[in-house]
């Protein structure tokens, strides 16, 4: 027992170094968003003195949706961590509160409704300890408040904490004088109320709000409340809850927070605390245990016990695959050693979790931003070198591409969404009895209404819609990777990428620029997502105004559930259980109606899509034929900004992989593996990572963030066969270091290597110059230096070596570049030949080989060809030596 703590004291070090860590990664985010703000904003002006086609134009307008990413990046710099506690009455909240504060009890607590009002707990010191009132939340940055002084409170040296809770009393506690659901009751729960004290805890930099216990039937402006705090301050959400069964009331009040964020609930971290865990319902008094049994098995196991527990409540248990943590803590077993053991490694996990949530946001504006640097250059490629021609073979590619998209989408579709209504109807005939009990306990008509109606989107539809999906789009990738020849480039074709963003973009109002994944995975998913748009409603699309301008997609939404879903009004003199029960009837009819009609609707509504489709891209082809002159004078413009958008690109992915070594900085060895005249390559470790290669620029230049964007850009094509960049690192000397992994040189095994390694390894070159080729880059480089073998004895074809001297570094960095010709290909495919050459007349020939290094011999002689034009293409060259390697 020796071995268990008998006082908890916070890891106050561990935590200070990880908040710490995490604002400096906000501050490089934020710096490089606002670069990238203030570059865009010039491109743009001069972007619009060009008189562009709209093939071109749209490129530009994907660069211009900056509404999100400035409100975004308002928030990265927050240099504090926000900690909202949200839980049912009584579930032990300001109990915790006291318990993390180490003080005395100040705030009112009680069983029930206790307060009303989010109070802000904050670090002040002892003069300067104070409670504030705001009007709103909102307003709190808006308005001087009235503040009330604590500072005689806190001048001795312990602090008077009956003297606080008296003080504050009448700003936090409920008014038991107001109706809760009047007018007034609303005003004085709008009111937001902030308590600033001192507390180790709260200058670490942690902002901790405790929210009124909630529970479904609260008047609206608590959800409110709630609902602004998320949106606005956006913290990590503590749902907190006593009972381990997870009871109905639990239930009800997650439905509550649910309802209250919206939209919001997908983007906010939670972490559910069970409290109340007892350590006598863990270890039995007097049971000898010593503390690394305790903490390795025997919590492990009460944790894993009452966490299955949670995962049986359906609407709780989706949200614990997303964002989520779990632990059990009980404040009341401080009398026990292994009481104080439990709440202190929840506490250590609490604060991880939060710490580490703390970076969402800047991780977030980082994943708006990158998608949209990448169409920069996307932009600058496709105004650079297109032909009459080549626009002729793009709007074919594109009418292809629209004809298989279309029968893809319709293939199996009518079976398909009937499934999806199936698993609905089903899982509501499985929950109906429950669902009915659970709704009979409301006040009122209108709320049983609400109620089931809340439920049944949350619990019901949402859950299993978004399983079947995700189940759906995974067979929808692999089917794509079968068949990835019908979808190869399409974020490369400027007429599929206009009309997507024309047509597509505004029917499920999804933002953002169509990638080739997007364009991989959407036949088969897009329909069903278009099916969860229509089961599962929101109260502001039903509450919108008439009136205001709605979409097509939208009309079509709304004519089809008025057509299909029929609503009774109860009789007044039914039982609150025939209430609910008449509600789910026409539900469930509902549900019937529309799984008889859908296919009909959709199959219809692809016909005119596919329609529409072909017609803007015949449109956009006859634009761009018209402006052909123009796209040079916007690729000159684009061509300037190369190199500062991939400075900041570089920027936010050190941020990136500063985050995932929790802020920790890498160490470069001095001892050089190669160095060339522009390059040095170095043993480098990170964190945990041991097996690393640095390529650093011998002198720094700008033109370093060119070179990492090329490796970037690379290893987004998931290339299995080529080297890929693992992360980026920049140092106080503006020096990039680019780490790739670390693996052996070829030329340790080259003596040992058989026909059928040789094989390997030049399928292994062709696969990689496949891919390459297809999104219209070249290596430039291929060389025997540049091979290595993985662990696993696959080949690795690199690029960290120079086979080339250039005579300028900007000539060396731009070998990935093409001007779309022929020769640029051609020249990867020899120098796949000269390789080949040099290992085939290293081998020794053999009865069982012969024929086999004859057809070798016969591919690498074309390859060699001195005529550009009669080398076969990497297609070709890799079809040849898949078929050589099945036989040797």
């Amino acid at each position: 027992m020796d071995e268990i703590p008998t006082t908890y004291t916070f890891d106050l070090g561990a935590v200070a170094h990880t908040i710490h860590s995490n604002h400096r990664i906000r501050q490089i985010v934020q710096q490089a968003v606002n670069e990238f703000l203030v570059l865009q904003n010039e491109l743009l002006q001069h972007l619009e003195k060009e008189a562009l086609d709209k093939t071109t134009e749209v490129k530009s307008k994907l660069l211009m949706d900056i509404l999100k990413i400035q409100s975004l990046n308002k928030q990265v710099i927050a240099d504090k961590v926000q900690l909202a506690l949200v839980g049912e009455n009584s579930c032990g909240k300001t109990s915790l509160i006291h318990y993390i504060l180490e003080s005395d009890p100040f705030l009112p607590s009680d069983v029930g409704s206790v307060s009303a009002r989010i109070i802000l707990l904050t670090y002040a010191d002892n003069a300067d300890a104070c409670l504030r009132i705001y009007s709103s939340l909102e307003k709190r940055h808006q308005e001087s408040p009235e503040q009330i002084s604590l500072s005689e409170y806190f001048s001795e040296p312990e602090p008077d904490w009956d003297g606080v809770k008296d003080r504050i009393a009448v700003h936090v506690k409920r008014p038991k004088n107001l109706q809760k659901h009047s007018e007034e009751f609303a005003l004085w729960a709008k009111s937001f109320v902030e308590i600033r004290i001192p507390s180790n805890f709260l200058k670490l930099g942690i902002d901790l709000y405790d929210t009124p216990g909630l529970i479904y039937s609260d008047p609206p402006v608590l959800k409110e409340n709630l609902h602004t705090l998320v949106k606005t301050v956006i913290p990590t959400v503590v749902f907190m809850y006593e009972n381990s069964a997870v009871i109905v009331d639990t239930k009800d009040c997650f439905l509550a927070l649910k309802e209250a964020l919206g939209k919001q609930l997908d983007d906010t971290s939670i972490f559910f605390l069970n409290t109340k865990v007892d350590i006598g319902t863990i270890v039995n008094t007097g049971t000898s245990i010593n503390g690394e049994e305790f903490e390795k098995t025997t919590l492990v196991n009460a944790r894993q016990k009452r966490k299955d527990l949670l995962l049986k409540a359906p609407g709780m248990a989706q949200q614990m695959f997303h964002n989520s943590e779990f632990d059990i803590i009980s404040v009341e077993s401080q009398w026990d050693s292994r009481g104080i053991k439990m709440n202190q490694l929840a506490i250590d996990h609490l604060i991880q979790f939060v710490a580490n949530s703390d970076l969402k946001i800047a991780k977030e504006v980082s994943k708006l931003v990158l998608p949209i640097i990448n169409s920069f250059f996307d932009y600058a490629f496709v105004t650079s070198h297109r032909t009459r021609e080549q626009l002729k073979e793009l709007r074919r590619n594109a009418n292809q591409w629209t004809e298989n998209y279309f029968i893809d989408r319709q293939k199996n579709l009518d079976q398909v969404l009937r499934i999806l209504y199936n698993i609905i109807v089903d899982k509501l005939n499985d929950e109906t009895n429950s669902i009915i009990q659970r709704a009979a306990q409301q006040n009122s008509v209108e709320m049983i209404g609400k109620y089931i109606r809340t439920l049944m989107q949350h619990e019901i539809i949402q859950l299993n819609v978004r399983e079947f999906i995700h189940k759906n789009a995974a067979i929808s990738t692999i089917e794509t990777l079968i068949r990835s020849s019908l979808f190869k480039n399409a974020d490369k074709n400027e007429f599929l990428v206009t009309v997507h963003e024309k047509l597509f973009s505004s029917r499920l109002e999804k933002p953002g620029q169509p990638s080739g994944e997007s364009y991989d995975v959407t036949p088969v998913v897009r329909p069903l997502l278009m099916v969860a748009d229509i089961l599962v409603e929101s109260d502001e699309e039903d509450n919108q105004n008439n009136t205001k301008r709605t979409s097509p997609w939208k009309e079509l939404k709304k004519q089809f559930r008025q057509n299909v879903i029929r609503k009774t009004r109860p009789s007044k003199s039914m039982e609150k259980l025939d209430i609910a029960q008449q509600y789910l009837n026409d539900i469930r009819l509902g549900f019937m109606n529309q799984k008889n009609h859908i296919n009909e609707f959709l199959v219809q509504w692809c016909e005119n899509e596919r329609t529409e489709f072909l017609e803007e891209i015949n449109e956009q082809h006859q634009l761009a034929i018209r402006f052909l002159p123009q796209r040079v004078k916007a690729y000159n413009l684009t061509n300037k900004y190369a190199e500062r958008f991939a400075h900041i690109e570089c920027k936010l992915i050190v941020a990136q992989s500063l985050a995932l070594f929790n802020g920790h900085t890498p160490a470069l060895k001095q001892v050089l593996i190669h160095e060339d005249h522009f390059f040095q390559l170095h043993p480098a470790e990170w964190a945990h990572e041991k097996d690393l290669i640095v390529k650093k620029f011998k002198e720094v230049s700008d033109l370093q963030y060119l070179e990492a964007h090329y490796y970037q850009k690379i290893s987004q094509l998931s290339v299995s066969g080529l080297l890929s960049l693992l992360y980026l690192y920049l140092n106080d000397d503006d020096e990039l270091w680019m780490f790739f992994p670390r693996y052996e040189h070829l030329d340790s095994n080259i003596d040992s290597l058989t026909v059928k390694d040789i094989l390997k390894m030049l399928l292994t070159i062709a696969q990689c110059l496949q891919k390459l080729h297809a999104n219209e880059l070249i290596h430039g480089n291929i060389d025997k230096k540049n091979i290595y073998m993985a662990p696993d004895g696959k080949y690795i074809l690199g690029d960290l070596y120079s086979k080339t001297k250039y005579e300028t570094l900007l000539d060396c960095v731009k070998r990935h570049e093409t001007n779309n010709s022929s020769r640029e290909f051609a020249d990867d495919i020899y120098s796949l030949g000269e390789v080949g050459t040099n290992l085939y007349e290293s081998l020794k020939r053999s009865d069982q080989t012969s024929e086999v290094l004859d057809q070798l011999k016969s591919l690498l002689e074309k390859c060699l060809y001195q005529d550009p034009l009669l080398r076969p293409n990497a297609s070709k060259t890799l079809e040849t030596l898949s078929s050589l390697l099945e036989q040797a």
